[in-house]
This record gives C-alpha cells, sequence and structure tokens, in this order.
C-alpha cells in the first residue's frame, strides 16, 4: 500500500490543490494496476515538504 498524490489546478486563479489517496498495488496478468483503497481528500495542515513523510 502507498499513499497516491494527486495535484489538481483551479482554471480560474491557478491555484494548486493537493488530494490524497491511500491505493495498493495488485497484478492483472502482467500489468501492474492501482486500486484506490480510500479517498483522504485535501488535508490542509499537510505542507508539500511533510507530504513525503505519509
Amino acid at each position: 500500500m502507498f499513499i497516491k498524490t494527486i495535484v489538481k489546478t483551479d482554471k480560474k486563479t491557478g491555484k494548486r490543490y493537493n488530494y490524497y489517496r491511500l491505493c495498493e498495488s495488485y497484478r492483472i496478468g502482467n500489468k501492474t494496476r492501482h486500486r484506490s483503497i480510500v479517498s483522504m481528500g485535501r488535508l490542509d495542515g499537510i505542507e508539500t515538504r511533510e507530504d513525503k513523510k505519509l
């Protein structure tokens, strides 16, 4: 399992937002896929440098 960071940009203001999901990797044949377990949404209290610690 790992935490995936999704970066969204507001088209009007250009401001970037980080969204977080807990994902797991699995295989179908020879291909690796990711399955989203839970969406944690925007975690405003986390700085961009601190999100690597998750």
